[in-house]
């Protein structure tokens, strides 16, 4: 399998040089379009060189140091226009480059909404683009980065009219420009479309744990819609800790029933402050999950 080296920029053509050439018709050229997946990547992360693209995204999901928003409906870049001047001989000159700043719309519902809320900050993540035909960032020395961005901000939620559905959005800036217009790096692979991000897994105790209690009773199941069942998955994937100490199964499952897991610790002690959580993870069909920490009390 090829290296995040080897296939950065296949396709593009560029020449050496301050002065670039401007002739393209002898090559291949690289024509984006519209952005059908974000992708946030930690900003001291990218996607390295001598490694494959598929072990560098498993890496950064299973690090919670990428996320992944599927399903952009509509794609706009709506930054500034570049501020210029007019001498008093009405000669103009550019004063400020504009940034480049988008709005990504989706349809993927109230819960996608509420995920997007927690990606709001300002540098608190880089930007990588995905389209049909594979990801776009900017190319550094070491491999792939995300373009540097400033601003990361959901759009308000588009309520529903007789004559439109809601819609979610997202709004972000990118702070570098260079990064897009002179250092610009794409790798072409078009599985990057059905790249799919962290599914959130609701844990809840099926009978809350007291004192001296071996086993822990769980039931997982989407928090999307707190209906379907998370199944299949092991022991191993939940870590648990009382009285600040890690207690972690060493053996249960969900075979008795379906999305229900009965998990063995060390016994419980009364007043011990315990924890139960899910880490982020490929499940049992080789997608990504995490669970939210559920805390209790022992009484």
């Amino acid at each position: 399998m090829a290296t995040v080296e080897e296939l950065l920029n296949k396709g593009k053509c560029a020449i050496d040089g301050n002065n670039l050439g401007l002739e393209t018709s002898k090559g291949c050229a690289t024509l984006i379009t519209s952005a059908k997946t974000i992708i946030m990547i930690h900003p001291n992360e990218e996607i390295k060189n001598g490694e494959t693209l598929e072990d560098e995204i498993g890496r950064l999901m299973l690090a919670g140091k990428m996320g992944i928003a599927r399903g952009v409906q509509n794609f706009e870049e709506n930054g500034s226009d570049d501020a210029t001047e007019n001498l008093p001989d009405d000669t103009m000159r550019v004063t400020n480059e504009g940034k480049y700043a988008f709005l990504a719309t989706f349809t993927n519902g109230l819960f996608f909404n509420k995920a997007l809320h927690s990606l709001k900050g300002f540098k608190r993540w880089n930007i990588l683009l995905v389209d049909q035909k594979g990801v776009y960032g900017h190319r550094t020395e070491t491999g792939l980065a995300g373009f540097t961005t400033g601003m990361i901000q959901p759009a308000k939620l588009t309520f529903p009219s007789p004559s439109q559905g809601q819609a979610e959005g997202l709004k972000f800036q990118f702070l570098e420009r260079y990064e897009f217009d002179s250092e610009p790096g794409f790798i072409m692979d078009t599985s990057l479309r059905k790249l799919k991000g962290v599914t959130e897994v609701a844990l809840n105790y099926v009978n809350e744990p007291i004192a001296m209690d071996t086993d822990l009773k769980v039931k997982a199941t989407l928090a999307m819609d707190s209906t379907t069942l998370y199944e299949g998955g092991e022991f191993g994937d939940f870590k648990f800790t009382s009285a600040g100490t890690a207690n972690d199964p060493t053996v249960g499952d969900d075979s008795v029933e379906a999305g229900v897991y009965v998990l063995t610790v060390t016994a419980l002690a009364a007043g011990d402050s315990t924890e139960l959580r899910m880490p982020i993870q490929k499940g049992p069909d080789g997608d990504f999950y995490k669970g939210s920490p559920v805390s209790y009390d022992i009484p």
